[in-house]
């Protein structure tokens, strides 16, 4: 269920953040570019405009919804940007700080990737950004850059990167804490959802019962059962048994779109309808679903079918739990079902 739960947040989302994420980088390039071209760094400005054409590029792979390829081609773009950099500028000018926060975005990458196979390929994407450092740390050991900086510029560089990075290691925790908060949300909805009918089941009546715990005398608990349910499963085959529970339900929350309405459990659901006027209008409203469904005509492939259903319903006493509530509402309906069904008993 969390793999669903994540597989459809990122069809929602991954598009956008893939476009915008592209826009970022090639706004990055320019200032970059702008940069070294006041440094008079000619090499790095002309790195730049490669960069900026590189992600033009992606900007047509992300149409095609080249996520994966868009990843890790940018992933080597930023390595060869960083390679590069350290080598001609040199390894304190801090370009290697990106390649240290490169695999938080390699994580974040693997983690919301739509493509299951995408994810084993983040260990190995770290483990190469290590060797990249080391490599560059050794290489700065024993080689001269190619271009020497005065100690401003290299300070605004270190500056630069370390912010960069900082972006890059924040912006991960950011989008996993809000990531987190949206599936934890899904979750909750879906632990209290009936997945057939999209109705609350009964951990949310439950919750709903303790919610109106002051004013619970202003609602009337009705159960309703459908009647025959079995022969829908019997001659037509339990899709249509399923169909008949999603019509019931939907024809329910038009009739009561301000009470509560949850699937107790087979083919019963428990309503808790407010008072708002008096006791005998309460009664009415409910009754309006019982005929709603007497006169609904229920249309599976072809075939016509029919339902009603029965109710029983019962107003709050002093000291009663739910449980006791809903046994008081259950003995009216049984009542109802002995006497003819397709009726309403309070």
């Amino acid at each position: 269920m969390l793999n669903k739960l994540k597989q459809k947040f990122n069809n929602q989302v991954i598009e956008l953040v893939s476009f915008v994420t592209l826009l970022l980088f090639i706004s990055i390039h320019m200032a970059y570019l702008i940069l070294f071209l006041s440094m008079k760094c000619y090499f790095m400005a002309y790195f730049n405009v490669g960069s900026i054409i590189f992600y033009l590029i992606m900007i047509l792979f992300q149409r095609k919804r080249f996520y994966g390829a868009i990843s890790y081609l940018t992933m080597l773009e930023i390595d060869a940007h960083m390679v590069a950099g350290c080598i001609y500028l040199g390894f304190e000018t801090g370009f290697p700080l990106c390649i240290v926060g490169l695999p938080s975005l390699i994580c974040a990458v693997g983690y919301f990737s739509m493509k299951e196979r995408h994810k084993f390929k983040v260990i190995p994407s770290c483990i190469l950004q290590l060797v990249i450092f080391i490599g560059l740390y050794c290489y700065s050991n024993n080689f001269e850059p190619q271009q020497v900086l005065s100690s401003g510029w290299r300070i605004t560089l270190v500056m630069i990167h370390t912010v960069i990075t900082f972006t890059f290691i924040v912006g991960f925790l950011i989008a996993l804490v809000m990531y987190a908060l949206v599936l934890e949300d899904k979750i909750l909805k879906d632990s209290r959802t009936d997945k057939l009918t999209a109705l609350p089941n009964r951990k949310a009546l439950e919750e709903f019962y303790d919610k109106i715990k002051d004013n619970r005398k202003d609602y009337i608990l009705a159960i309703c059962d459908i009647d025959n349910f079995k022969s829908f499963n019997d001659k037509n085959g339990h899709l249509c048994g399923d169909y008949v529970l999603k019509e019931i339900a939907r024809i329910s929350k038009e009739k009561l779109e301000e009470d509560f309405i949850c699937r107790w459990g087979g083919e019963e659901f428990v309503i808790l309808s407010r008072i708002t006027d008096s006791y005998d209008d309460a009664i009415e409203k409910l009754d309006s679903v019982r005929h709603g469904i007497e006169v609904h005509n229920f249309k599976y492939y072809r075939k016509n079918l029919k339902s009603t259903i029965t109710m029983g319903a019962q107003s709050y006493e002093d000291g009663i739990d739910l449980d006791e509530w809903i046994r008081l509402a259950d003995s009216k309906l049984y009542n109802g079902k002995k006497n003819g069904k397709n009726q309403l008993v309070s």
